[in-house]
């Protein structure tokens, strides 16, 4: 087994906000508590902005959350859109589906991948909290990741024993 030391394994956090909550994740402290929550000291931590109609106003509640070192960068999705587009050679019409049409869902995602600079990405939306004093699950995945370099990992909760789980997906 090789060890890695920790410098090596650097982490970047991302998370997203939009239109519909950006004021939940800027103006409360859903932010600094999702960071918070994962306990865990970031390499980088970054907020993706997509699809918002007031940017002057979320860019300074942006700009506020780096001052106050809850994140460190942040990038609206739009600025790069045409970049991360080339780069994972997709186009723009490959997001509609039927009658939905999934590119902003998407942009953001695509966007922290892009943009984040460690080695490893925890992304995670503005929805999701884990769990306080949950298991050291990003060490424990990025060991994992080091070891067998095939693997994605992804937390789930189990609701009837209130555990967090890691579930290995092997890429094929």
């Amino acid at each position: 087994m090789t060890m890695t030391s920790k410098e090596s394994k650097t982490v970047s956090f991302f998370t997203i906000c939009y239109e519909g909550d950006w004021e939940r994740i800027l103006k409360e402290n859903r932010l600094e508590r999702i960071i918070r929550q994962c306990n865990y000291d970031f390499f980088e931590k970054g907020l993706i902005i997509n699809n918002v109609k007031d940017r002057p106003t979320v860019e300074q509640y942006a700009k506020e959350a780096v001052q106050k070192g809850i994140i460190d960068v942040y990038y609206f999705s739009e600025d790069y859109s045409d970049e991360i587009l080339t780069k994972f050679s997709i186009t723009r019409n490959s997001f509609h589906l039927d009658f939905y049409d999934g590119y902003y869902y998407s942009i953001g995602p695509l966007s922290a991948v892009y943009l984040a600079k460690g080695k490893y990405l925890v992304y995670l939306t503005g929805d999701c909290l884990i769990e306080p004093h949950s298991v050291p699950w990003i060490d424990e995945s990025v060991e994992r990741m080091e070891m067998i370099g095939t693997f994605c990992c992804q937390c789930t909760w189990c609701r009837y024993q209130h555990r967090m789980y890691l579930v290995y997906l092997q890429r094929r």
